[in-house]
């Protein structure tokens, strides 16, 4: 949640705004007033402030001073500036002290808050960008690029799969090796960028999508190598000793970094998750690994162990789950885009699985769910026509009696009167 400072020396204009905007909507949490510029200067000390909405006529001091101050000190807060005046010299003013925005009272309350909501989003954007920066900082000072190396060339074939040849290129690199231990590899692929990124941000989201695999991993205690191969694609060497050891423990972190991904970098990401092997079994197993990657068509996200099922055998656990998640939001515009997106499918592709296991399209499937859903309620509640039509996801009352009596032969009301509601 966010916090917001009111300064303003009229106390009914404080008090209009704090009651006339919707704070829990914007997600502002904290909402701080002051009636001058000392008790800006208070609050401010007291705790961080996210946003600043001040009039610029007051007393002793002027808004345009406050705003200065808190421009040296607290440059991370948005300030939005109130006045009386169309004055061109203070508009030009607070824009060079960076204001977000300059708003002339009175100010319509949904005005206000449409400006907030800007506000806010230009606040979480620098936030998700600090921390973006701080994970692939982090990366860059703490890793040994001799190392990688050594396990790229490992996983690519350029050292020969043989423990003692291993070992002999390990202490020539001084790169320290257990040739005795167990491990399992794990394939980390990008399925799918929801924005693309540009060429030069392609070395820092390399180093940031490395670091959330770290502190992911690195809260388990768990020892763990990550290492960069093709293009989106990281392998990440876990021993068995660890506590990511079982096979829950290790779906649930790798699910953790699926959604950690989406949120912080826009991108699906599949884990495909070897057998244990010891080094000299690594080289095969990564092999294997991208063939999975290369050979799954329809999913783009999820978490898949080499000794499990094949991803083609998975479509009833898919077709359960699509049918579950429209059974609870009958009520909205379902869309192909949206259904595939909860069994991270590919949308053509779980349209051609729908049909082939269920032999009904999922428009089909939607539509008379819907048809069931009406007439169960016809039968057995007193809700009014429209009521029920909004309750499946129609909009438009003419259409849905029109599709109704198409289905059943009757109107709404002649299907209810005779079921004897």
């Amino acid at each position: 949640m966010y916090s917001i400072l009111i300064v303003d020396d009229e106390l009914p204009a404080i008090e209009g705004i704090t009651s006339g905007v919707s704070w829990k909507r914007l997600g502002i949490g904290t909402v701080l007033t002051a009636m001058n510029p000392r008790q800006a200067r208070e609050q401010f000390a007291a705790q961080p402030i996210d946003l600043l909405l001040c009039d610029i006529e007051m007393p002793q001091e002027s808004g345009i001073q406050l705003l200065s101050w808190v421009r040296e000190h607290s440059p991370q807060t948005i300030s939005i500036l109130l006045t009386c005046h169309a004055d061109f010299e203070y508009a030009k003013d607070a824009l060079a002290l960076g204001a977000f925005d300059y708003l002339l009272k009175p100010t319509p309350y949904d005005e206000v808050e449409r400006v907030l909501q800007k506000a806010l989003c230009k606040l979480g954007e620098e936030r998700e960008k600090q921390e973006y920066y701080r994970y692939g900082e982090h990366w860059v000072n703490n890793r040994s690029l001799v190392e990688e190396q050594f396990w790229q060339e490992l996983l690519g074939g350029g050292i020969p799969a043989d423990k003692e040849k291993i070992g002999r290129q390990a202490q020539k690199r001084n790169v320290t090796i257990d040739l005795q231990a167990q491990y399992r590899l794990l394939l980390c692929s990008v399925r799918q960028w929801s924005k693309p990124p540009e060429d030069w941000e392609q070395r820092n989201l390399d180093y940031a999508i490395k670091n959330v695999l770290s502190e992911l991993f690195y809260a388990e205690q768990t020892p763990f190598l990550i290492v960069s191969m093709e293009v989106d694609h990281k392998a990440m060497l876990l021993p068995l000793s660890g506590k990511l050891g079982d096979k829950d423990s290790l779906r649930e972190c790798c699910g953790q970094y699926i959604a950690a991904a989406k949120k912080y970098f826009s991108c699906n990401v599949c884990f495909y998750c070897g057998t244990p092997c010891g080094v000299a079994g690594l080289l095969d197993t990564y092999t294997k690994l991208m063939r999975s990657n290369r050979d799954n068509e329809h999913y783009q996200q999820g978490v898949f162990f080499e000794d499990e099922l094949p991803l083609t055998q998975r479509a009833p656990q898919a077709i359960n789950s699509v049918n579950r998640y429209i059974e609870e939001h009958l009520s909205e515009e379902l869309s192909r885009e949206e259904l595939a997106e909860q069994v991270y499918l590919n949308p053509a592709y779980l349209s051609r699985l729908y049909h082939k296991e269920t032999g009904e399209s999922i428009s089909e499937h939607i539509a008379r769910v819907r048809m069931d859903r009406i007439k169960e309620y016809l039968s057995h509640t007193d809700l009014s026509i429209s009521a029920i039509a909004y309750q499946v996801g129609y909009t438009n009352l003419p259409y849905f009696s029109k599709l109704f009596r198409k289905e059943t032969g009757m109107t709404p009301l002649e299907y209810r009167k005779k079921s004897g509601t």
